[in-house]
């Protein structure tokens, strides 16, 4: 993410590069529980590697949101 280009709306928790604001999309619930489930502990080289699947962004995403909670003071 950068200033100005939000990347985080409901149906985009993969790759979205429209760079323009979607409509609300439908969300394949199962396919992000089972890519959640893996990333309880990822392998950040094998997310890397299969970059353009998208789920490493949700394993990022997942990964900085539980570092938020965990010092949420900072």
């Amino acid at each position: 993410m950068m200033p100005g280009v939000p990347d985080f709306y409901q149906g985009t928790e993969f790759w979205d590069l429209s760079l323009v604001d979607p409509e609300p999309a439908a969300v394949d619930f199962g396919r992000t529980r089972r890519v959640l489930q893996k990333a309880e502990r990822p392998d950040w080289a094998e997310l890397a590697q299969h970059w353009p699947d998208g789920h490493i962004k949700l394993a990022w995403t997942r990964h900085l949101l539980q570092l938020r909670a965990e010092v949420a003071d900072v």
